[in-house]
């Protein structure tokens, strides 16, 4: 389907992490934007197959159906395995990170904003979900209930027709009735809400900020003085919220900038390192021990590819991929939706 094709959808996906090449400009893109919808603003939804995303964060609330594959989810209070079928729950400022075994993992996402539940029910704003997979707190015939309003909200998010939009939102809003009443939460003060609004919103400015200057040299003073922080509470901020010092986040970010330039060329170890931020190749060295338990040249044996074989945007070992709309509609029809 060409761009000019898609009616009310608007498709602007970039995949894969930010990379520089050595005698041209530094060029950074997101991991990935999304199938967007102009009749509902406040709500995004999109299947993507996964490799790995580092610890984030929204300023929505999350859902995801695993529909294949399965990944490791490391969340601000939890880890879980999520196989098929599993239901993720990120609360809106949640931090979370996903990875996947092996195989890219297929994630049906829908993102909610706080306004657009807050129409019909004010106290969304304030709730905190108390479970990441779902499967955990939910009778089976609920969490099928969860998955089928979640596969039918995308059916009716992709249809270009008057009704769509309306479609859309009775299976979000089953969706929530599904949550609020069988899935536990506790509600905020509104001292509590508003610090950890407060404070997501912050965060998601430094890791925006950290996510396009990893290459360059990055102070916790420089981000401090940013924000109008001192050092000493930025960086409790930092692990209270990512649950990872400042430093070690901004190490593993440039590891994998480092390790996608490294799959995607025939870049030096040494080249790589300097592109990627580090001031010194040992340093990579040093995160590859860390994060991987192996060297540099012990992961590049396993990992470089095919060099008879032009690098790709949508190879799984590199990129994530958001699927089309058709392709989105093509799963759909060969699922049997209970």
């Amino acid at each position: 389907m060409e761009r000019a094709d898609l009616p009310d959808y608007v498709l602007t996906a970039t995949f894969g992490m930010k990379q520089r090449f050595f005698e041209e400009k530094m060029e950074s893109y997101n991991e990935y934007e999304l199938i967007s919808h102009s009749k509902l603003a406040d709500c995004t939804m999109f299947i993507v197959d996964m490799v790995y995303r580092p610890m984030h964060l929204h300023k929505e609330l999350e859902l995801c159906v695993v529909l294949s594959g399965s990944c490791r989810v490391s969340t601000d209070r939890q880890g879980v395995e999520a196989g098929p079928g599993e239901v993720l729950l990120f609360d809106a400022g949640s931090s979370h990170e996903l990875c996947a075994s092996g195989v890219p993992a297929r994630l049906l996402t829908l993102q909610i904003s706080n306004s657009f539940c807050a129409r019909f029910y004010p106290q969304i704003r304030s709730i905190r979900f108390g479970c990441r997979g779902l499967s955990a707190c939910l009778l089976p015939e609920r969490l099928t209930a969860l998955r089928r309003a979640m596969l039918l909200a995308l059916r009716a998010y992709l249809r270009d027709t008057p009704e769509a939009p309306f479609a859309c939102m009775a299976q979000v809003n089953e969706i929530f009735a599904i949550l609020l009443s069988d899935t536990p939460y506790r509600v905020l003060s509104d001292t509590e809400n508003m610090t950890q609004t407060r404070n997501a919103e912050r965060m998601h400015r430094i890791l925006h900020y950290l996510e396009t200057h990893y290459s360059e040299p990055v102070r916790l003073s420089e981000i401090a003085e940013r924000e109008g922080l001192t050092q000493t509470y930025l960086s409790h901020l930092f692990r209270e919220q990512l649950h990872i010092p400042f430093q070690d986040y901004l190490a593993r970010l440039r590891l994998e900038a480092a390790m996608l330039l490294l799959r995607q060329s025939d870049t030096t170890l040494t080249d790589a390192a300097y592109a990627c931020g580090f001031s010194d190749p040992k340093y990579l060295n040093r995160s590859f021990q860390k994060n991987l338990g192996m060297s540099p040249r012990q992961w590049l044996q396993e990992n470089r590819p095919d060099p008879s074989r032009a690098p790709s945007a949508e190879d799984p070992r590199t990129a994530q991929r958001i699927l089309t709309p058709d392709e989105c509609r093509a799963l759909l029809d060969a699922l049997e939706i209970p």
